[in-house]
């Protein structure tokens, strides 16, 4: 008998994951051990933090399908030991994180998207946490990931502009996925 998971969901940021382990006399997966993700849906959510005069906050959450051959997927937050730790000498660490999130705006239509850097060098990058547990066996690995980005109104973000987001993942050998590029979606008035 062959055993594999098939993860059903994993949601960054609110850091909630759940899997299945199914045993079957089917055979594995045969998933290359680089990570592979496919746009799945994005969905946007409007909120206020507090009372008016408050500005909204939008919640855009990116969900991605994945695949990954050996399922060495996730970092838990207490990995900051090389090569996970975030800052190294106090500069940003990239493979600290695990979720890679570039974010294009533009103000014009008839003009082309410009990368929006985010706050400081780190920007959107994050962590989703692992995939399995110390007491599993890595194998084929199948599910989703979604992200929450909190679009703030005035700063940075105005009424009009137009996103997009560049999304990819990297497994526990630093191995990065591909590029998914989403729809882009139009900030709302306040």
């Amino acid at each position: 008998m062959t055993i594999f998971r098939t993860l059903k969901n994993a949601t960054l940021l609110a850091v909630t994951a759940a899997g299945g382990l199914l045993t079957s006399c089917i055979e594995a997966p045969d998933y290359p051990d680089t990570p592979r993700i496919e746009f799945k849906e994005m969905t946007v959510e409007r909120y206020r933090p507090g009372p008016s005069p408050i500005a909204p906050i939008d919640s855009v959450k990116i969900t991605v399908d994945f695949t990954d051959g050996n399922g060495d997927l996730g970092l838990d937050a207490s990995e900051n030991s090389p090569p996970y730790d975030r800052f190294r000498n106090g500069v940003y660490n990239r493979n600290g994180d695990n979720y890679y999130v570039t974010v294009y705006r533009r103000s014009d239509p008839s003009k082309p998207f410009e990368i929006y850097p985010g706050n400081g060098p780190q920007g959107y990058n994050s962590r989703y946490p692992k995939l399995f547990t110390d007491g599993d066996k890595e194998g084929p690995l199948k599910g989703t990931l979604t992200f929450s980005i909190e679009l703030l109104y005035d700063a940075p973000f105005v009424a009009g502009e137009e996103l997009r987001f560049d999304i990819s993942i990297a497994d526990r050998a630093l191995n990065e996925s591909n590029k998914i590029t989403t729809p882009s979606i139009i900030i709302q008035p306040k």
